[in-house]
């Protein structure tokens, strides 16, 4: 093999020697040797070692476009750039431009026998020296130990010169990702800041509409029939604007009010630590999580201002009342309230914020977690809103008396039926509008105690004076359906709402009727077991808004567990 290359070898330089001399200046082109000879990389190597090397290069060129070597791919053989210019590509990006004579292209994958790390592919006309690596490893073993020692002292150096060049490419990105970074942040607080002066001036328009709204109804009580018309078409214009406006205040108030507050987590499961964690990475509060009652109670301060507790450390809730009593505190129970409902119960005096998980989805668990840190934070418990994509349309009506309830459930229907929403779900929601209707209508209404048509048949007519009315209120934003039924006395308690869950996780549900009502007294279990999540919010004595969530989820089954949150803190 050493005699065919050196007679190839001197074919080449013999060859070179007969060609043509097309003027007096023109020189013979260089051979293996001298063109090796030449390249920088092997200034320091002797003639011998370039010499016993030009034996084993064979001299090829390539067009441009073409490829020398596939990421991935084996490879037996060492090249040396003679001319022209190669692309270096890592996953399809481009990493490197290799233009000098003498750049050595596969040494690693050749002589280490390992896939290529990365594709050459020639970027012009390209000519360089191919040298097979088993070739060279036999002249390694059977050559002067000079001929190794010189060759890998070569390839040293060119690994050095990559690593050097890499090196001072991470440096020049350090340094524009540092500035990157500094434009980016400047650009942030740019948008935040108009952000905030766009939201601040939407917010006070919306300030300023509430009392031309109040003035346009009086002026309309007041107008003669001709001017009347005009008056409550500016009125209804300016209702509009204002109901248009209001989420858009509302939602400037939370993000405001969540910017660096502190919320501590007592969760002893590494699961649902991480799914509280993705559900408060975007709503600016900073979050600490512990997993033992010691690390919540040493991680405890003045600076604390919401604590949620997983119900397996249950204990640590008299602790948490005592040592930080600014916080407000939530309390997270498992889906099986069977189990749970004893030792809730007897928390329930230390307890104003309740939380079931509703475990078997995960991406309902996060979006409630997130909305129940806005709304005790921001001290807004009311709104369907809170809960479903932003800008949502919400239908709203007055609810003015018992007869009414089956118009009302009709139009909701016919909203969710337009939208597609499944009649199974239809049909559930249906059954838990009337229930939320029928108590906001009968059970409600009270007097310094006294429940004034609580006794009633509920086939039996009410009309509800002006102070007694609430709100019957319905949603639907493609991942939600939604129905919401409030009153205007906040009488709903906690100890209520436990005992009917003591009752349905004891029973079959046919002992549940309440003595003295004048309906079933099944009505919460209604509620709960046809919705996929209840929230039930009270400002005790102001309001009780009751909140029934469906999921529009195929893929889950009506089977899935129920959950219920309980608020009453603002």
């Amino acid at each position: 093999m050493e005699i065919d290359r050196l007679e190839q070898t001197a074919l080449y330089t013999f060859s070179m020697s007969l060609s043509p001399i097309s003027s007096a200046s023109a020189e013979a082109s260089p051979t293996p040797f001298e063109q090796l000879r030449s390249f920088e990389i092997f200034k320091s190597c002797s003639d011998e070692f370039v010499s016993t090397l030009a034996q084993f290069a064979t001299y090829r060129t390539i067009k441009s476009g073409q490829l020398i070597l596939n990421e991935g791919a084996l490879n037996d053989q060492l090249r040396i750039l003679a001319s022209g210019e190669v692309e270096v590509r890592v996953n399809g990006e481009r990493v490197a431009i290799m233009n000098q004579p003498g750049d050595l292209m596969g040494e690693i994958s050749a002589l280490a026998g390992r896939q290529v790390t990365a594709s050459l592919k020639a970027k012009t006309d390209l000519s360089f020296f191919e040298m097979d690596s088993s070739e060279l490893g036999k002249k390694i073993k059977s050559a002067p130990a000079d001929f190794g020692y010189q060759l890998y002292a070569v390839l040293a150096q060119q690994l050095s010169d990559k690593i050097i060049a890499t090196n001072e490419k991470a440096r020049q990105f350090e340094i524009a990702n540092r500035a990157l970074d500094e434009i980016n942040k400047n650009l942030d607080r740019k948008v935040q800041e108009r952000t905030d002066a766009s939201f601040k001036q939407l917010s006070e328009l919306q300030a300023s509409l509430t009392p031309l709204q109040t003035l346009l109804k009086t002026i309309g009580s007041t107008s003669q029939a001709g001017q009347k018309s005009a008056v409550d078409e500016a009125a209804a214009l300016v209702a509009n604007a204002v109901e248009m406006l209001k989420p858009i205040s509302e939602l400037y108030s939370s993000e405001r009010a969540m910017r660096s507050r502190n919320v501590l987590i007592a969760e002893p499961d590494r699961k649902q630590q991480t799914i509280t964690r993705m559900a408060l990475g975007g709503t600016g509060a900073k979050l600490e999580a512990t997993t033992t009652a010691d690390e919540c109670l040493a991680a405890l301060g003045v600076s604390t201002d919401l604590v949620f507790v997983s119900s397996q450390l249950a204990d640590l809730v008299p602790a948490i009342k005592t040592s930080a009593p600014q916080a407000k505190l939530v309390y997270m129970v498992g889906s099986d309230l069977a189990e749970e409902i004893v030792t809730l119960k007897k928390l329930a005096p230390l307890l104003s914020n309740i939380v079931s998980r509703h475990t078997s989805d995960r991406m309902f668990t996060v979006k409630n977690i997130a909305t129940t840190v806005t709304k005790l934070i921001s001290q807004d418990l009311f709104g369907l809103e809170k809960y479903m994509m932003w800008g949502v349309q919400t239908h709203s009506h007055p609810i003015t008396r018992s007869n009414e309830r089956s118009e009302l459930i009709s139009s909701m229907e016919d909203q969710m039926k337009s939208l597609g929403v499944r009649s199974a779900i239809t049909d559930r929601a249906s059954a838990v509008a009337e229930e939320l209707l029928m108590n906001a209508i009968y059970d409600a209404p009270a007097d310094q105690g006294v429940h004034h048509y609580a006794a009633l048949p509920r086939t039996q007519k009410v009309e509800l004076k002006a102070s007694e009315q609430g709100q019957f209120r319905y949603a639907v934003d493609g991942m939600l359906a939604a129905i919401s039924v409030s009153d205007p006395f906040g009488g709903f308690k906690m100890e209520t709402l436990l005992n009917y869950l003591e009752k349905n996780a004891q029973s079959d549900g046919s002992n549940l009727q309440e003595p003295g009502k004048g309906g079933a007294g099944r009505g919460l279990q209604q509620i709960i077991s046809n919705s996929d999540l209840v929230v039930f919010n009270v400002q005790a004595g102001v309001r009780t808004e009751v909140i029934a969530f469906f999921n529009l989820d195929p893929s889950l089954k009506d089977s899935s567990p129920r959950s219920f949150h309980f608020f009453s803190e603002l």
